[in-house]
């Protein structure tokens, strides 16, 4: 497989106020960094969208399968080229996002769940969107929920997204539902911030 087109990397913009993304590469999460690109618009908000670096037992071989460099390479190259490919997907694709375009990236190694949160902590950020991958029964037992351990562990408000129809997402919506969210975070808002 070529490898994927390298995202520029905007570096996060000092000061300001960010919404955090964290992407594991399914449709779910590409919908929750169009969600917070939407979201964000013209604000003065930065766009942070976050990867962690995780092969459990249920998904063994993830990042192989998308490299066809072979296993002489390392993961952390594997996994920074498939963030940096959904990111210059996403730009392609979305090029009226300013958010988007501006966005910066972050890959860490860890527990997914765990990761997300520490991150979180570190950066601060007005607000996580993730994506759910919508498990139930005895799939969630096994193997958890991350969604659900971030919205439970974090100190900041977590969106998450379980629709990756864009349709659903509709902009006006969003404008109309969530801005003020943002908007009361970025006044400092008590329990938001």
């Amino acid at each position: 497989m070529p490898k994927a087109p390298q995202a520029p990397q905007a570096p996060q913009a000092e000061g300001l106020p960010a919404v955090l993304v964290p992407v594991d590469f399914s449709e779910r999460s590409r919908a929750a960094a169009l969600f917070a690109a939407e979201l964000i618009g013209s604000s003065p908000v930065s766009l942070r969208i976050l990867h962690v670096l995780h092969e459990s037992g249920d998904q063994a071989g993830f990042y192989r399968k998308h490299d066809g460099a072979g296993p002489g390479r390392p993961l952390r190259d594997v996994a920074r080229d498939m963030l940096d490919g959904l990111v210059a997907e996403l730009r392609s694709e979305h090029p009226g996002l300013n958010a988007l375009q501006h966005a910066s990236t972050l890959l860490v190694d860890g527990i997914p769940s765990s990761r997300i949160v520490e991150i979180a902590e570190r950066e601060k950020p007005i607000m996580i969107v993730m994506g759910s991958h919508g498990r139930v029964g005895i799939r969630r037992l096994l193997n958890g929920s991350v969604a659900e351990h971030v919205v439970q562990q974090s100190l900041h408000p977590v969106v998450v997204v379980k629709d990756t129809d864009p349709e659903s997402l509709h902009s006006t919506q969003l404008k109309t539902l969530h801005r003020p969210l943002v908007q009361r975070a970025l006044d400092g808002a008590p329990g938001i911030r």
